[in-house]
């Protein structure tokens, strides 16, 4: 059923035989581990060890913080959104990094259409 929803990411399951996937999907996993570890350093910086990601409307990858811990918000963090009772933000590593995710991302999609395609002849 994956080829009727179009997702051809998840379709390519024996990697050795296209390396440029494998290469993307490589990438791609180093990316996710790199922001994973950065959490590390929020937890520190806000002094919340169990602090997550939180992922709204699409956006990955978000900083919730209560507004009464603005003042502990480092400068350089871009706020992306906001409720009466939160702020998330996002870190420049975060922000670097997921500018990168996405471009992966968009080239797996790429190669997997291309690959796709040569099956199909």
């Amino acid at each position: 059923h994956l080829y009727r929803t179009g997702d051809k990411t998840q379709l390519f399951t024996d990697l050795n035989e296209f390396p440029v996937i494998q290469q993307l999907k490589l990438e791609i996993q180093n990316v996710l581990s790199k922001l994973q570890e950065h959490r590390r350093e929020i937890r520190l910086i806000l002094r919340k060890p169990s602090l997550d990601y939180v992922t709204v409307s699409g956006q990955e990858f978000l900083i919730e913080v209560r507004n009464s811990l603005l003042s502990i918000i480092p400068n350089d963090w871009t706020q992306i959104s906001s409720t009466k009772a939160v702020i998330r933000f996002h870190t420049p590593f975060i922000v670097e990094q997921h500018k990168r995710l996405c471009q992966l991302r968009e080239q797996l999609i790429l190669a997997c259409n291309a690959e796709w395609l040569k099956l199909l002849d």
